[in-house]
């Protein structure tokens, strides 16, 4: 017979609490395990890891974003780069030469700028951080080759590919804070100087139209004869320089901001796109100011205008790269993407569009999402 006043006596209460208590213990522990499972990324990782395989096979489509383009009207290719360091160029019959940027991590992998070295197959990338890729294409393949940093490129505001007689020596001119422009040699990479500002031109700067500091903020060569340069200085003075015979051709200031300048086809006139939203046309010799008008169309101006030019067709037309309209009313023109870049081409028989008895031209304009082409002729 059970004695219940024995002190090793348990009864049926304490087994049943204790047993609870275990109980309560082992699913709270299961629980927590469980919860844990769900809240690790690590525990997670592993487990999708057990059943899906993934692996980048092939790239399909338009680039996502998109931040530069480039295009070599001799080859005909079309070079697109975003912001993830992807370069792509787009040939004839669809083919498309594939390639990253190598060695960089982050933003500084992102494309800023494309530069062709037309009929050569030579692409130079500038890229966020200010540094150089070269890209040469070599049968189906895309060769990559850094450019080793210079510390003479204290900051780069502007760049411009020099296309010469012979396309082999062609060279990429670097505009600098400092109003100095270096040549970059497209085959060696090999850094030179091709303008010290205070030897070449600080002199030669009438004193009315003197600036307080000198960087490159626009760099073009003309087209027909790469001997002539035209730079802006701080946004608003305009230099024309003959680099054969190292002279001062002209200067010109401006009173608002130029945003970029483009040639037209015979290199006979400059255009200069404005912050205010107008356009100036000169004459790059001299920089003479041949047609300003006070307001391109209204009442309200695309501000600020990023990049005028002349399609030239049986009828000449300019066409504007320029924010939305400054209007307060419904009719108002806007994109779902901001544009990235404005091209004229002529004669793109490789991209599907080609010369129409020598009176039709091909605009380009790339957003980040949409590259748009349209062909200009007049009927």
């Amino acid at each position: 017979m059970v004695n219940e006043e024995d002190p090793g006596f348990i009864s049926r209460d304490d087994i049943l609490e204790k047993f609870g208590a275990f109980i309560d213990r082992k699913c709270s522990r299961k629980m927590l395990r469980f919860l844990l499972q769900k809240s690790s990324p690590e525990v997670h990782e592993d487990v999708v890891a057990d059943y899906i395989d993934f692996r980048k096979t092939v790239r399909h489509g338009f680039p996502s974003r998109v931040s530069c383009f480039a295009y070599d009207s001799v080859l005909n290719i079309l070079a697109i780069g975003n912001h993830s360091g992807d370069v792509n160029i787009y040939g004839g019959n669809g083919f498309i030469w594939s390639a990253e940027i190598p060695g960089k991590k982050g933003s500084g992998k992102s494309a800023a700028h494309m530069y062709f070295a037309c009929g050569l197959g030579i692409l130079i990338v500038l890229c966020q951080d200010s540094t150089f890729v070269r890209f040469s294409i070599e049968g189906a393949e895309i060769a990559a080759r850094s450019v080793l940093h210079e510390t003479r490129l204290k900051k780069i505001t502007s760049c411009c590919m020099l296309q010469r007689i012979n396309v082999k020596e062609a060279v990429l001119l670097i505009g600098t804070v400092s109003g100095n422009v270096f040549a970059l040699d497209i085959n060696s990479l090999e850094l030179s100087e091709y303008i010290v500002f205070e030897d070449s031109l600080l002199q030669r700067i009438p004193d009315d139209v003197k600036q307080d500091k000198y960087p490159v903020d626009l760099l073009s060569t003309c087209p027909t004869n790469p001997r002539l340069t035209v730079m802006v200085f701080n946004h608003r003075l305009i230099v024309s320089y003959d680099s054969s015979t190292n002279e001062l051709l002209g200067t010109s200031l401006f009173d608002v901001h130029c945003k970029n300048i483009t040639w037209t086809r015979d290199g006979c006139r400059i255009i200069l796109a404005l912050h205010d939203g107008s356009y100036a046309s000169c004459d790059p010799t001299n920089l003479m100011c041949c047609e300003r008008p006070a307001q391109v169309f209204g009442p309200f101006p695309c501000i600020p205008t990023k990049k005028a030019y002349y399609a030239e067709t049986s009828r000449p037309r300019l066409y504007f790269d320029a924010e939305r309209r400054d209007a307060t009313y419904s009719g108002r023109i806007d994109w779902a993407t901001r544009s990235i870049d404005l091209a004229t081409l002529h004669a793109v028989a490789s991209l599907g569009v080609g010369s129409i008895n020598g009176a039709s031209a091909t605009l380009l304009s790339a957003t980040s999402t949409t590259l748009l082409s349209g062909l200009l002729r007049t009927a």
